[in-house]
């Protein structure tokens, strides 16, 4: 339960993402925070966080409860990816035409291509 399956999800992801020779884009809501150990666990190795790579980029939280975008907030939703995917645009998609959410995340979008 909690943290511990959090570990055991964070290790099954890695050990997966490991066994491929292509390149691996790893997508999801995944309840960390920069900064957080299983955060850190997750981009040491073959996965990286699309944020820091991409040329174009920004922050602020993607979980919002159906409120409003707090650019000093921290992401927990992520598109992580392997070598040779260069990344070049990282966008929270905060836009929207009503006041009507489709959810109480916010979607991450990226511009990427492999190299």
């Amino acid at each position: 339960k909690g943290k511990l399956a959090r570990e055991y999800g964070t290790d099954m992801i890695l050990d997966f993402a490991e066994q491929f020779n292509v390149p691996v884009v790893v997508t999801g809501d995944f309840n960390l925070k920069e900064g957080d150990d299983l955060y850190y666990k997750m981009v040491s190795g073959k996965l990286k966080d699309s944020k820091h790579l991409a040329k174009e980029t920004m922050t602020g939280n993607t979980y919002h409860a159906y409120g409003s975008f707090d650019p000093s907030g921290r992401p927990i939703d992520y598109l992580f990816v392997s070598d040779g995917i260069e990344v070049s645009k990282y966008h929270i998609i905060t836009e929207r035409d009503s006041d009507f959410y489709y959810s109480d995340h916010f979607p991450v979008y990226i511009e990427m291509k492999l190299k």
